[in-house]
């Protein structure tokens, strides 16, 4: 009997140490979110159509803006050459202030088309609050070494819905980050894993909520890129500023 029971006790320790060892199950949405890292590793290049808001508490002071970007390469957390062609809409105004912003990098430029000013020089700098836009709308996950790592190592993923975005399906995956107590809804196409939408969520100073979304339409992530593209030309009737833009 007491070899018996020993026996028994010895079996259920080793039962409990194997199930301790044992990793948890993936869910769905960590899975789902592995295919996605993979799948944004192997882009070199990419193009499309973008809309980004404010949403929330900051929906009417935050502006619209809708551009076509094309970026490639990549220089610490910003793209080594990029081009933005953008349309820009402030709280109040009536109409959208179009612009250009490039880099074929070593030049940054923008050309101001309501103005028809441009702005050029080596020291990124010269952009001035409008090199701002291209940074709100590039989706640096593209092209980043580890893009979606932070989203697979964070504090919680959960799988919502699905949804269609220019007429894509799309996974909906909740992301709460570890650290800052960040949270992101990003939506994923269901054939090719890549982003198309992302909503960054937080709480305002005075406990409102807010949030900034991107949508991405007209994707591509095999363009043909000739480099001239990147640099800067001036356009007939446009002024050359030997300064930085305001």
């Amino acid at each position: 009997m007491n070899k018996m029971i020993g026996l028994t006790v010895g079996l259920s320790m080793i039962c409990a140490y194997a199930r301790a060892d044992e990793k948890p199950a993936e869910s769905e949405a960590v899975q789902i979110l592995k295919k996605v890292d993979a799948a944004a590793r192997a882009v070199k290049a990419v193009k499309y159509h973008v809309k980004g808001k404010g949403t929330g508490s900051i929906a009417a002071r935050a502006g619209e803006i809708e551009a076509t970007v094309i970026f490639t390469g990549l220089v610490g957390m910003a793209p080594e050459k990029y081009f933005c062609d953008a349309r820009v809409k402030t709280p109040g105004s009536k109409e959208a202030k179009h612009i250009t912003v490039g880099s074929d990098g070593e030049e940054y430029y923008l050309l101001d088309h309501t103005e028809k000013k441009a702005y050029v020089d080596i020291d990124p700098a010269v952009l001035g609050l409008m090199g701002r836009v291209p940074q709100s709308l590039i989706m640096i996950e593209f092209l980043h070494p580890t893009p979606f790592q932070d989203e697979i190592d964070g504090k919680a993923q959960k799988l919502l819905s699905t949804k269609t975005i220019d007429g894509v399906e799309c996974y909906v995956i909740e992301v709460e980050y570890s650290m800052n107590d960040r949270k992101a809804v990003w939506s994923f196409g269901k054939k090719d894993y890549l982003p198309r939408e992302r909503l960054d969520q937080f709480a305002m100073p005075d406990g409102s909520k807010a949030g900034q979304l991107k949508v991405i339409t007209n994707l591509d992530v095999h363009p043909r890129i000739d480099d001239s593209i990147f640099k800067f030309k001036l356009p007939k009737g446009y002024t050359n500023i030997d300064d930085f833009a305001p």
